[in-house]
C-alpha cells in the first residue's frame, strides 16, 4: 500500500512539473471543412454565433472560395444578404496567455473592422476596435488612445493578438509589425474596465465612406509556447 502510495505521489509530482505543451491549442480552423456558401455559425454553433444570435441570417459569415490563406477556402464578411457580425466565443477566460490570430484579406476599394469583446454574449464592453481603412490606413481605438498604422492590400497579412491575462497586458501585432500593447482591461474608449476575455467580433463596419468587405482565414485561438529560454510550468486546464 506504501509503495502505491508513493508511485501516485511520484506521478502528481511529474504531472504537475510538465511544461506546458506548445501545441496546446483550444482552436484552430482553415475552413476546409464546411460546405461553399453555406454560413459559419450555422455548421459551427459551438465556437461561433453572431451578434443578436441569428445563425444563418445576414450577420452570419459564408464560406468562400474567392480568397484563401491555406487550402481553398475562407470566411466572407461583408454587406450581404445583410451586414455581416460573426462572433468567435472565447469561454469568458479571468487569467491565461491567449493567443487570438487569423489572417485578413481585403481588396482594393474595400475596408476591414474587427473587435475583442470582454463576454462571450456580446455588447456589453468592447476591449478595442480596429478599422483597416479602404486607403490602406488602420485606426486602433484602445483606452483614450488612437493609434494609426498601415496594412498591406490585396494580399493575405497575419494579424496576431497576444493577450496576457495574468499580466493585463495585450499585444497587437499585423503583418508581422507590434502595432501597440497596452492593459487589457481598457475599453476602446476608456481606461476601466473588466479584465475578461470573451469573443472576437468580425463586423461589417465602416468609418466615413468606406465599403466594408474582407476574408479571414487560418483562426486560431492557443495557447502561446513559453518564450525561448524560459522555464514556465504550468497546468492549462480547459
Amino acid at each position: 500500500m506504501k509503495k502505491f502510495t508513493l508511485f501516485l505521489m511520484m506521478m502528481a509530482i511529474l504531472f504537475v512539473l510538465s511544461p506546458q505543451k506548445s501545441n496546446a491549442q483550444p482552436y484552430t480552423d482553415n475552413f476546409e471543412s464546411y460546405t461553399v456558401g453555406g454560413f459559419i455559425a450555422v455548421q459551427n454553433p459551438t465556437w461561433w454565433m453572431t451578434w443578436s444570435n441569428l445563425p444563418g441570417s445576414g450577420e452570419d459569415g459564408q464560406i468562400s472560395t474567392d480568397f484563401a490563406s491555406s487550402g481553398t477556402k475562407s470566411v466572407l464578411l461583408d454587406m450581404a444578404p445583410g451586414a455581416s457580425d460573426l462572433v468567435l466565443k472565447l469561454g469568458n477566460k479571468t487569467s491565461g496567455v491567449w493567443d487570438v490570430n487569423f489572417d485578413c484579406y481585403i481588396q482594393t476599394g474595400y475596408c476591414g473592422y474587427y473587435n475583442i469583446q470582454k463576454t462571450e454574449v456580446p455588447g456589453t464592453q468592447w476591449a478595442f476596435e480596429l478599422y483597416f481603412h479602404t486607403d490602406g490606413s488602420a485606426n486602433l481605438y484602445a483606452g483614450s488612445s488612437t493609434i494609426t498604422f498601415t496594412y498591406p492590400k490585396n494580399t493575405w497579412f497575419p494579424v496576431v493578438n497576444h493577450i496576457d491575462l495574468n499580466a493585463d497586458l495585450i499585444s497587437l501585432y499585423v503583418n508581422g509589425v507590434m502595432v501597440y500593447s497596452w492593459p487589457f482591461h481598457y475599453t476602446s474608449s476608456s481606461t476601466t474596465g473588466m479584465l475578461q476575455l470573451g469573443g472576437v467580433d468580425f463586423f461589417a463596419g465602416a468609418e466615413g465612406t468606406d465599403i466594408p468587405k474582407f476574408y479571414i482565414d487560418d483562426v486560431e485561438f492557443i495557447v502561446p509556447p513559453p518564450p525561448a529560454g524560459s522555464c514556465d510550468y504550468r497546468i492549462d486546464l480547459w
